[in-house]
This record gives C-alpha cells, sequence and structure tokens, in this order.
C-alpha cells in the first residue's frame, strides 16, 4: 500500500499491480497520486536549468520505452504527464515573473518571453511530448483503455 497525501482511498492502489483501476484523465491530473509510476518519475523531473531539463526529458521519455515494452499502460500515460508537466510549468515561468499567473486576484499579462532559459527548456519537455503523443503503440493502447 501507498500512503498518500489524499484522503480518496483510490490513491492507496498500486496501479501496477491493479491497472484496470487507472482512469486516464485530462492533462497532468493526478501526476502527484499513481504509486508506483509518481515515485518512479518524480525524482527525474525537473525545470530548474537547461541542462537539468534535458536529462529529465530524456530519463522520462526512456522510462515511457521502459513502460511500452513491458506494455504499461499506465505508465506510458504518466510518463506523458511528467512531459506536459515539463512544458507547461517552464512555459509558465518562461512567460510570468517567478511563474505567477495571477497577482491580487487577476491574471497578468504574458511577458514574451520574460525567462528565455525556462521557453528553451518548455521546448526540451515539448519534443519529448510531441513524441510520446505520436507513438502508435501509446495511440492504440490510450484508445483502448
Amino acid at each position: 500500500m501507498y500512503k498518500q497525501m489524499s484522503d480518496d482511498p483510490a490513491y492507496d492502489i498500486d496501479f501496477r499491480e491493479n491497472p484496470t483501476e487507472y482512469e486516464v484523465g485530462r492533462g497532468e491530473q493526478d501526476a502527484f497520486k499513481v504509486q508506483p509510476y509518481k515515485s518512479e518519475l518524480l525524482p527525474l523531473w525537473g525545470i530548474k536549468t537547461l541542462h537539468e531539463a534535458e536529462r529529465a526529458a530524456t530519463d522520462i521519455y526512456q522510462k515511457f520505452e521502459e513502460y511500452k515494452q513491458a506494455r504499461e499502460f499506465v505508465g506510458m500515460d504518466m510518463a506523458r504527464k511528467y512531459l506536459q508537466m515539463g512544458w507547461t510549468r517552464s512555459l509558465r515561468y518562461a512567460k510570468y515573473p517567478g511563474g505567477q499567473k495571477y497577482e491580487d486576484g487577476g491574471e497578468r499579462e504574458p511577458q514574451e518571453w520574460y525567462d528565455e532559459e525556462k521557453y528553451n527548456i518548455s521546448q526540451v519537455y515539448r519534443e519529448y511530448l510531441e513524441k510520446v503523443n505520436a507513438d502508435e503503440q501509446y495511440q492504440q493502447l490510450k484508445n483502448d483503455w
């Protein structure tokens, strides 16, 4: 059993042992809840520097390939979520000082590009995300799910 921060008992599930309990969800939903994949992917993820992001995106994509070889759709989809999260989070920092999209209850105007390195990081993650989304086996498994 995995101890979760959530009070939701659904996340006390080992999704490798019980993959049929997994729901794809939208975007990055549940990226921090689905075990054991969270424990395998989160330590790889990072957006602090371009070097860190290049290594992280490569490592997460490698995990995607490992899950694919094992026909673990849940792991494949979770790897996709971590790549998507790298893309969206770094883009937010690229557009907004401190990554803060909202200020004083309202949405800030984005700055193009406030942080050039974060923009470059977002493109690294986007490249790998596009590879995952174009993967025929992943798409077939997702459609079958």
